[in-house]
């Protein structure tokens, strides 16, 4: 596996043994608790026990391939399998994102270009509004206290993607077509992270301008599987390609 930036640090350089021996320590524990969380454990116990059978999974991996070992662990019933995938398609579809948005971070960094939260405009809008009729002291003592509070807000994935897209001077038509990618992408990351995957009408609709289509079952739920995952990679990695271009090479 690749590591990123520039280093070239070995894993005996980030104390693997040390890593590996946390990690199996985890995975006991959380073996621990198999006794608490199985049927017939109440309900809720077992959607903790799924999440930790999911994470023993996950670190059954990473172990792995630190010290190349022989970590086994199996799946007993057909959900288990589908619960620990799901667990990995939660982590994709937040992960990818993230990704693209620290690529868009360090593009706007590099060339200077200004980020803002819209949220945080838009809400200053409505206060001006509100500050316009005001007359009583405590009033006006109140926008104060939410002017110090809207201060904490910070540009969000939107804020940076349009600022990245307008930095790179990329066409009106090819602007609306990333967005609704990324909005697809922002769809399906939301949804993965929740128990309900049924979909609304309108999230339908953006997953398929979105280029997600896909996606949507015949009975209007998300469904996944990994066959995505290199096509949604691709595209933002063209994404960044395109962002990456200077307005000159763009035009």
């Amino acid at each position: 596996m690749r590591k990123e930036g520039k280093s070239n640090a070995t894993a005996s350089e980030f104390r693997a043994a040390s890593h590996v021996a946390v990690i199996d320590r985890a995975m006991a524990g959380l073996l621990k608790l198999e006794i608490r969380t199985r049927m017939p454990a109440d309900v809720p116990h077992q959607y903790v026990g799924t999440i930790v059978d999911n994470t023993i999974v996950l670190l059954a991996s990473c172990g792995n391939a630190l010290d190349g070992g022989t970590r086994r662990v199996s799946c007993s019933e057909a959900p288990n399998w589908v619960s620990a995938m799901q667990a990995v398609h939660r982590s994709f579809f937040s992960s990818i994102q993230m990704a693209a948005e620290l690529g868009l971070r360090h593009v706007c960094k590099e060339r200077g270009t200004g980020v803002h939260s819209a949220f945080r405009g838009k809400v200053e809008k409505q206060l001006a509004i509100i500050e316009e009729g005001l007359t009583e002291a405590k009033g006006r003592r109140a926008l104060v206290k939410l002017r110090k509070q809207l201060t904490r807000s910070k540009p969000e994935f939107a804020d940076y993607l349009n600022a990245g897209l307008e930095a790179a001077a990329i066409p009106s038509a090819e602007r609306k077509t990333w967005r609704k990618f990324f909005g697809a992408l922002g769809i399906v990351r939301n949804k993965a992270s929740h128990s309900d995957s049924s979909l609304s009408e309108t999230e339908r609709e953006g997953l398929r301008g979105g280029g997600f289509g896909g996606l949507v079952s015949s009975s209007g739920s998300l469904v996944m599987n990994p066959s995505r995952y290199v096509e949604v990679s691709s595209h933002v990695l063209d994404f960044l390609d395109l962002i990456a271009k200077k307005p000159a090479e763009a035009g």
